[in-house]
This record gives C-alpha cells, sequence and structure tokens, in this order.
C-alpha cells in the first residue's frame, strides 16, 4: 500500500487527472520505499518551502512531494529527485528521508535548510522541463545556461540565501507558462 502525504499536494488538482498522480507515484513504489511515518518536523519544512516557492515563482498550481526512505546506495548523494516530465501534469519532487539525514551528521547543514535547498534544487529541473516541453517561442528556449546542475543549483542556492529568483528569464517562462498557450507541447 502507499501512504502519500495528501497535504503534500498543493494547488487546484481539479484539472489534472488524479489517476496519473496515483499511476505516476505507483511506479515509483516499485523502485523505492515511501516513507510512511507522519513527521511533523518535516511536514511543516515543507509546507513552508512550497509556500514560499509559490509566492515568489507562481509557475505551477500544483506541486506534490513525496517522501521515500532512502534513495538506492547507486544513488550515492542524491537527497531529492524530480519526476522527469511529470511538470505535463503535476511536478512530483521525491526527498529521500534517511539520505538526508546521513548528511546532516557529516555537516553543520540544519535539516531545513537541507530539505529547503532539495526542494529548490528539483524545482529548478521541473522548471527547466517546463521550457524543454512546452513551446512559446518558436525555436528558441527561454532559459539559457550551459549545465542544467550547475543551473539549478544556482537557482536553489540564490532562492534559499537571498530570497530571490536569479534569472529573470525564469520569470519570464513562468508568466508565458500561466498565460500563454504553448506553440507546441514535445513529448518524448
Amino acid at each position: 500500500m502507499i501512504i502519500k502525504f495528501e497535504s503534500f499536494t498543493y494547488g487546484d488538482l481539479d484539472k489534472y487527472k488524479k489517476d496519473d498522480l496515483d499511476e505516476e507515484l505507483m511506479n515509483y513504489s516499485n523502485w523505492y520505499e515511501f516513507w510512511e511515518d507522519e513527521d511533523d518536523k518535516i511536514k511543516k519544512i515543507v509546507d513552508n518551502t512550497i509556500k514560499e516557492f509559490k509566492s515568489k515563482l507562481p509557475i505551477f498550481d500544483s506541486i506534490h512531494v513525496q517522501l521515500i526512505k532512502k534513495f538506492k546506495s547507486d544513488d550515492d548523494g542524491i537527497l531529492g529527485m524530480y519526476s522527469h516530465q511529470s511538470v505535463l501534469r503535476t511536478p512530483i519532487i521525491f526527498l529521500g528521508i534517511k539520505n538526508i539525514y546521513d548528511v546532516l551528521i557529516d555537516s553543520d547543514v540544519s535539516l531545513e535548510t537541507t530539505i529547503r535547498t532539495t526542494i529548490f534544487h528539483e524545482l529548478g529541473h521541473a522548471i527547466v522541463d517546463v521550457d524543454n516541453l512546452f513551446v512559446f517561442i518558436e525555436d528558441q528556449n527561454i532559459l539559457n545556461f550551459d549545465d542544467e546542475e550547475d543551473y539549478v543549483e544556482d537557482f536553489a542556492f540564490n532562492l534559499e540565501m537571498f530570497g530571490i529568483i536569479s534569472d529573470s528569464n525564469i520569470l519570464k517562462l513562468s508568466k508565458l507558462y500561466k498565460n500563454e498557450e504553448p506553440l507546441e507541447i514535445i513529448y518524448y
């Protein structure tokens, strides 16, 4: 049985088929063991992080954060993961709880900062996915970067440390995504 933190799904899911989210999560439940314990501390951090993200960048109607026990050993160093192309429905972010606590043992960073920057980082990948999947300007992406990992890391750092969206093109993309019909949606 999959136990989901429904309160971690933000926004209006009415325009999305709830079964899509359930199906996507079911696929991942075959790879990862979902965290089944209610954790008020983590829930509060996630709640506040998503609210802050949405207040600074209202790009997504809904965001789903799913806690998992641990990413597999071959995923060493991974604290979170974005479900590629889930932005076509509801961006899904996974947080590896044991991975996060393992990092805390060896660092001076707080649980709150670790979770927040991980969520911001993974949402950065979702934003890049929007730019790659939704065409608003023919033959042109809105975002410009050389390395996606560096780009989303910079996005997460600036949002966490300074409370700013560091690239004005992200704001432009958000506005287009919220207000304009794309010329094309690219499905892989």
